[in-house]
C-alpha cells in the first residue's frame, strides 16, 4: 500500500537486525532526514506517557525538546547539552497544541527534517517494535518498517558488539560494558522472539523486511519500500557506507549493499550450544520466516553451563540497564508478554 501523505518513518525490529543501515538508505533519499537512535520511548518518557492525551507542562516540554535537538546535533552518546537548544525548544512547543509527549517528538522530528531540506523524518530506536501500535495510533501520518534478521546472525552480531569501541567506533566504556554484559544466548534468543512476534502481527501500515531479502535483492526491496514510504525510488540509495558490523572495521569509503553479511554466522564465532539454544527457543518461528535449522548439536554439559551463567549475566544486565528504562515493570512485560 502507498502512503504519499506518510511524514514519518519508524523503522524498528530486535536490536543488530539492520535497523541502522535501513535508516541510512532511507537516509540517501532527498525526502528523508535519518535521525540517530532517539530512545524516546520507555528512556525519555514512559510508555504510558507517550500513549496518554494529557497536556505536558511548558517547562517539561522544553527541557524534553532541548533534550531530543541535542541528540540530533551532538550524537546518542554524546554528553547531552540541552541548555543551548532553549531558545529553539520554545519555538518548537509555541506552536503545538495539544502539548502531548506524542506531540512534542512529532514536532521537534519534522522541525529537524525540514532544516536538512527533507519532508519525511525517519527514526531508527529498534526496541520501538514493542510501541508499534501506540506510535500508529499517535501518528496517522506515519509508516512502520519492521526489520526482521536470521536470529543466528543476531546473536552473532550481540554477542561481539562490545567489539565496536576497539573498532573505532564512538561508543562510551560504559556501553561497551553494558554490551558485553547483556550477552547471553538464551537471552538473546528469548528477546529476539518477543520483538519478532511483536512486529510481525498484521496492521496496517507496517511493512516487514528481512535483512537477507535487503542484502540479496536492494533493488527490488527499495522499491517496495519506497511505495510503502510513498516517495520516489533513488538509486542512490544503494550507496550507503559499509558501518556498524560488529565483527569488522567501518568502512567509510566502500559503498554498496553488502551481501556477506548474509549466514555470517555460518563463518564462525557461535558454539554449537549457542546454535542449539537458539534453534530451540525459536524453531517454529524461524521456520515461518524461512530460516532454516542448522545439524548443529551441543553436549550435555556445554548447555548445562550456558543456564548456570545466565542468571549472572541476567542480573548484571539489569543492573547496568537501570537508567536507560524510566518503568522497569513496563519494560520486562512488554518484552516477557508481547
Amino acid at each position: 500500500m502507498t502512503h504519499p501523505s506518510a511524514k514519518m518513518v519508524f523503522v524498528v525490529g530486535n536490536s543488530r537486525s539492520g535497523t541502522t543501515m535501513m535508516s541510512r538508505v532511507l537516509g540517501r533519499n532527498s525526502a528523508i532526514h535519518g535521525f540517530p537512535e532517539l530512545h524516546y520511548i520507555e528512556q525519555m518518557v514512559t510508555a504510558e506517557q507517550f500513549a496518554s492525551d494529557n497536556a505536558v507542562e511548558d517547562a517539561r516540554a522544553i527541557d524534553l525538546v532541548a533534550r531530543l535537538i541535542s541528540i540530533f546535533r551532538l550524537g546518542y552518546f554524546k554528553r547531552r547539552e540541552p541548555e543551548r537548544f532553549v531558545a529553539e525548544a520554545q519555538d518548537i512547543i509555541n506552536k503545538v497544541m495539544p502539548r502531548t509527549h506524542a506531540a512534542l517528538l512529532r514536532a521537534t522530528m519534522l522541525t529537524e527534517a525540514r532544516r536538512h531540506g527533507a519532508v519525511i523524518a525517519c527514526e531508527q530506536t529498534p526496541r520501538n517494535v514493542f510501541h508499534i501500535d501506540a506510535i500508529l495510533a499517535a501518528y496517522p501520518d506515519a509508516v512502520v518498517i519492521n526489520m526482521v534478521r536470521d536470529p543466528r546472525d543476531v546473536l552473532l552480531s550481540q554477542k561481539n558488539k562490545w567489539r565496536r569501541r576497539s573498532m573505532g567506533a564512538p561508543i562510551p566504556r560504559f556501553e561497551a560494558l553494558r554490551s558485553w554484559m547483556n550477552y547471553h544466548p538464551l537471552t538473546m534468543s528469548l528477546l529476539w522472539k518477543s520483538a519478532v512476534t511483536a512486529g510481525c502481527r498484521p496492521r496496517d501500515r507496517v511493512l516487514t523486511i528481512r535483512f537477507e531479502d535487503l542484502l540479496e535483492q536492494p533493488q527490488d526491496t527499495l522499491q517496495k519500500i519506497c511505495v510503502h514510504v510513498g516517495v520516489i525510488y533513488d538509486q542512490d540509495m544503494l550507496n550507503v557506507d559499509q558501518i556498524n558490523s560488529s565483527t569488522r572495521q567501518d568502512s567509510f569509503g566502500t559503498v554498496g549493499i553488502d551481501n556477506t553479511r548474509s549466514d555470517a554466522w555460518r563463518s564462525g564465532g557461535l558454539s554449537a550450544s549457542e546454535i542449539t539454544i537458539c534453534e530451540r527457543t525459536n524453531s517454529e518461528l524461524m521456520k515461518s520466516l524461512g530460516y532454516a535449522q542448522s545439524d548443529s548439536h551441543a553436549g550435555f554439559f556445554p548447555i548445562v553451563f550456558q543456564k548456570l551463567l545466565m542468571p549472572v549475566k541476567l542480573i548484571g544486565a539489569l543492573a547496568l540497564n537501570l537508567g536507560r528504562v524510566r518503568n522497569l515493570l513496563g519494560w520486562l512485560r512488554k518484552r516477557l508478554v508481547a
